[in-house]
């Protein structure tokens, strides 16, 4: 009896081994089908074979630089891999072919001798254990016993015990993919669940590096944002494989599952126009990457979509988007407390700001030497697009110290790249929204020059209104405020002493009441000169990126600019302006829309702005003051900074209150309104100065910046 028991448990084990086997080969083959898919360019693959040198290298690759600017032996790799693919692919017409196998053998042996490594790390523990994963899967059983084994040697250097990449944050999980298909290579189950839960466990939130409580995304602990860079490894690794799981015993929990749907569609579309075009404020020294200037593709959505039923109808509605099928109507205004950064998306419009405070760096480092005139990238940049091409194909040839929305002293030159990274110094960096319109505000205090300014933006259902004021500096030289500068896209028209023209190519001082440009109006109520610029700008990639492709060949560009300037010596200034997005032909509708978002105050204590057409009024104190709001609601007090927003002034009735706190030290801040109200926080009326007095709390810890409403 005991012995047929011993037998049956025995068989329950055999069956079960069985199964996990059988999930193992599903999913190797699912990968291994994924890797096998891209088209073989017969062509170039039988260009590789022929030029191919007896050794196994190729003439037009530098073996040498091994630079963390350089290392071109990466197109080695890549030859290896198409031509892998060639031989393998079912229906590849070079599948099994012997010359092509004897060129693999060669470029393979030539690596595996050599071992090339990189003095950047990224390419000894990411990409050149990728390029080797990839090529192993596709050569398998084709490969000899001392290929396989040295080459899994090189791909094992993703790992997730050893070296710099396995840190929480975007690295990591990507590097667990790797592992994960090692593992599927050696048939490792226990290293594949070991992967599945480390994957699994990289999407929480966290204070540190990773997905941040407000669902921005920090690689580092210098509180930059990274959530369209390091931060798309979460949805690229792990949207992969929930497919390439699914339907095994590996599968990804749900929990696991909606928080990283939170997390695409609240932090990564959130920060691109339409959920599709990456926005400028999001990125770093990737925007000077070459022929980075495009759209995001539906796989990652399309990829998470499949996995759950989770907020389907929106990730249904990016999909669309991504897919060209034209724009959905999404409407968003949304602040990112822990990354300084503010995005705002109409119908047909979308605008952010990025900015910076002491509670981080103003930008990332300019790891591996790109992003090198970075220096005044958060220093209240303020992007608009309507198509998600404004700024394609810009870098190059920018003006790095007019930067659109900054405020910048325009120096001779910027400093040395290794000089760009410096922690802010401003405490006063917030925002207070709605979730549809908003005003985001930053007291500027330059780190590299001797300049402040205080800046706000207040971002309304038809447009917005920039202010500033404050604007000093103890430099002789002039700061420079800039309104855009971006493709030069047919006509700039103005609007100049009641008389409207169309302006030929060049550089002039104007005075207009209105520029018009690529369907964007700019309205300057405040009268005075304004600098403008549509003609070519000449500049080159490699001052900005010195990467081994970016060389110093002139690049030329047709750019549209227009800027303030403002005095230095101490001399206070200030500016305003209105962006209104509308056809050249409705300049009277823009107009009516641009007058109805009316500037109330703009002075070093107070700045507002009333939408009276929709009603929304939004004030910044940047210390104890108070506003005559010029409606019924009466006089708004404040006890300190804040940012405050108010619907239903107008009528002084059914009054909701959204406020924030841009200073982030108080657990309440204190608000007076003129009148008897009843709000549901804690309120006085104090008859005597007829104003009805709030002591609003606040959010605290990992909630700080956000906006408290209130009615």
């Amino acid at each position: 009896m005991k012995r047929l028991l011993l037998s049956a448990l025995w068989l329950v084990s055999a069956i079960a081994s069985l199964a996990q086997d059988k999930d193992l080969e599903t999913i190797r083959e699912r990968i291994l089908t994924d890797i096998l898919a891209p088209d073989v360019k017969v062509s170039a693959i039988r260009s590789y074979v022929q030029t191919q040198q007896p050794n196994g290298t190729w003439s037009d690759i530098d073996y040498i630089d091994t630079s963390r600017t350089g290392f071109n032996h990466r197109v080695h790799l890549e030859h290896l891999e198409s031509m892998s693919r060639a031989f393998r692919k079912p229906t590849s017409p070079l599948k099994g072919d012997a010359s092509l196998k004897r060129a693999i053998d060669k470029a393979l042996n030539h690596w595996l001798e050599k071992d090339y490594l990189s003095a950047n790390w990224w390419w000894n523990e990411i990409g050149t254990p990728e390029a080797m994963i990839n090529t192993l899967m596709m050569l398998d059983e084709n490969l000899l016993p001392q290929q396989r084994a040295k080459a899994l040697k090189i791909a094992a250097r993703a790992s997730l015990d050893s070296g710099v990449g396995p840190r929480p944050g975007g690295d990591l999980i990507k590097i667990a993919g790797m592992v994960g298909k090692q593992a599927l290579f050696k048939r490792d189950v226990a290293t594949l669940e070991r992967v599945v839960r480390t994957i699994a466990g990289e999407i929480r939130i966290s204070t540190e590096r990773g997905l941040r409580p407000d669902m921005s995304f920090h690689h580092r602990t210098d509180g930059v944002i990274s959530t369209l860079t390091y931060g798309m490894a979460y949805p690229t690794t792990y949207g992969y494989w929930n497919l390439k799981i699914a339907g095994t015993r590996f599968s990804f929990p749900e929990a696991t599952m909606r928080l990283l749907v939170d997390y695409y569609i609240d932090g990564i579309t959130k920060s691109m126009a339409f959920a599709r075009y990456p926005d400028m404020a999001a990125r770093n020294r990737d925007m000077t990457r070459r022929n980075d200037d495009h759209g995001a593709g539906p796989k990652q959505a399309l990829n998470i979509a499949e996995g759950t039923s989770y907020r389907k109808e929106e990730l249904l509605k990016i999909i669309a988007s991504q897919s060209g099928n034209g724009k959905p109507a999404f409407e968003w205004n949304t602040f990112f407390p822990h990354s300084s950064y503010y995005t705002h998306q109409r119908p047909t419009w979308f605008s952010s700001v990025r900015m910076h405070s002491v509670r981080q760096n103003n930008v990332e480092f300019p790891y591996n030497e790109e992003g090198l005139k970075n220096h005044h990238l958060t220093d209240g940049a303020c992007y608009i697009t309507l198509t998600g091409h404004e700024y394609d194909g810009t870098a190059p040839v920018w003006d790095w110290q007019k930067i659109p929305g900054t405020t910048v002293l325009q120096k001779d030159s910027l400093p040395h790249w290794n000089e760009i990274v410096k922690k802010g110094k401003t405490i006063h960096v917030g925002a207070v929204s709605t979730g549809i319109t908003g005003a985001a505000s930053m007291h500027l205090l330059s780190v590299h020059d001797p300049l402040e300014a205080k800046k706000a933006w207040f971002h309304f259902k038809d447009g917005f209104v920039c202010l500033g004021t404050g604007i000093s500096s103890s430099s002789p030289k002039s700061a420079a405020t800039t309104l855009n500068q971006s493709s030069l896209q047919g006509a700039v028209t103005i609007k100049e002493s009641g008389k409207i023209s169309t302006l030929p190519k060049g550089t002039r001082t104007l005075s207009p009441s209105w520029i018009h440009h690529a369907n964007i109006y700019y309205f300057l109520p405040a009268g005075g000169n304004i600098h403008l610029k549509n003609d070519v700008s000449y500049g080159n990639w490699r001052s900005i990126n010195h990467q081994d492709w970016a060389t110093w060949d002139t690049v030329k560009k047709d750019i549209f600019m227009a800027w303030f300037e403002h005095p230095g010596n101490r001399t206070t200034s200030s500016y305003a302006y209105t962006v209104v997005p509308g056809d050249r032909k409705n300049a009277a509708a823009a107009e009516a829309i641009a007058n109805s978002l009316r500037i109330l105050v703009n002075n070093e204590n107070v700045q507002a702005v009333h939408d009276v057409k929709n009603d929304v009024l939004q004030i910044i104190f940047y210390g104890k003051g108070s506003l005559d709001t010029q409606t019924p609601l009466g006089t708004v007090y404040s006890e300190q900074p804040a940012q405050i927003l108010i619907e239903g002034a107008k009528t002084n009735q059914a009054i909701r209150l959204y406020v924030s706190d841009p200073i982030r030290n108080k657990k309440s801040l204190k608000v007076a309104i003129s009148g008897k109200h009843s709000f549901n926080v804690k309120s006085t009326w104090n008859q005597q100065k007829n104003l009805t007095e709030m002591d609003i709390p606040v959010p605290q810890g990992t909630a700080e910046g956000n906006t408290v409403s209130i009615q």
